[in-house]
């Protein structure tokens, strides 16, 4: 006869397997501390945070960020932001990531 596992044993491998993957999650997240310094300032020059403020919207902060709007940037912008569920609706606060542009690398 097959015997079954306790409900107490079915949580502590569940429990088991979540800490896994949280473990996995963290070790390939990128570790400034253990990135040199010139490296670090190369990573951080490829992205700019943008904090959205009250009126905005995402064609208005790529205009002002690029000085031009696009389909294309709108695009990267998502692809940058998987957040980012509704492009139409965004809130203050909200911080958002952009690809620096040519001149601030």
């Amino acid at each position: 006869m097959e015997e079954r596992a306790s409900p107490d044993l079915v949580d502590e491998r569940a429990e088991s397997a979540e800490l896994e993957e949280e473990t996995k999650k963290e070790e390939s997240a990128v570790n400034l501390e253990a990135v040199p310094v010139e490296k670090a300032d190369a990573l951080a020059r490829q992205m700019q945070l943008v904090v959205v403020n009250r009126g905005d919207y995402l064609c208005k902060i790529i205009q002002r960020t690029y000085g031009y709007y696009s389909d294309y940037l709108l695009g990267i912008l998502l692809s940058e932001n998987p957040d980012i569920d509704k492009p139409d609706y965004i809130v203050p606060g909200q911080v958002i990531e952009l690809p620096a542009t040519n001149e601030s690398n």
